[in-house]
């Protein structure tokens, strides 16, 4: 309970490359130790976290604006950074560009295409993906899996032209999807209760 990650964008000083920064309390905040080292100097200069990320148990994984995937799986000890498919995380000015994403174990996760709102899967942290299905509610549709279940919510509040408002859930991993209401919403969140 007295464990926690803080996620800062980078330095914005006019000296050197920008990069991000990870930090640790394990004592509630007393203490502060940084997290990633060598990893995240080593990973693509001047980009900065997303607010896209997800959480599950000792999993704590968030995109980067180049689409890098940084992740830890043991409550932020040690991080990895692998670049993913797309480009860019949650950003519409760039045609591949990886949405909202809801974990399910240490190297699988759903996630949206963040211009088109399709669903996809990866089984291998974010190297590869798959294509599962399309919930209907175009750009920026976020995101959430009720943990230890296959039922997916999707939401959508309109905020950018060619989505639609609206949540839905898939009670099969996403292949079929049921509408809940056309009122949009965001951020959506479950921790199964």
């Amino acid at each position: 309970v007295n464990v926690g990650i803080a996620v800062c964008y980078p330095d914005i000083s006019s000296s050197g490359s920008k990069k991000i920064e990870i930090f640790k309390t394990t004592d509630g905040g007393v203490t502060w130790l940084a997290k990633g080292g060598s990893l995240l100097t080593n990973s693509k200069p001047n980009q900065i976290p997303r607010y896209i990320k997800d959480d599950l148990g000792d999993f704590f994984w968030f995109g980067s604006s180049d689409g890098e995937i940084i992740k830890t799986n043991d409550k932020g000890t040690t991080w990895t950074v692998t670049q993913t498919p797309y480009t860019t995380s949650h950003y519409e000015l760039d045609s591949k560009s990886l949405g909202h994403f809801a974990i399910i174990d240490a190297n699988t996760a759903y996630f949206t295409d963040f211009n088109t709102g399709k669903l996809y899967k990866t089984t291998d942290g974010f190297l590869t993906e798959q294509y599962v299905g399309d919930p209907g509610l175009g750009r920026q549709t976020y995101l959430e899996r009720i943990p230890s279940t296959n039922i997916l919510i999707a939401v959508s509040g309109s905020y950018n032209p060619g989505t639609s408002r609206g949540s839905k859930y898939s009670t099969d991993g996403g292949l079929t999807w049921v509408l809940i209401s056309n009122i949009g919403r965001m951020f959506v969140k479950s921790k199964g209760i």
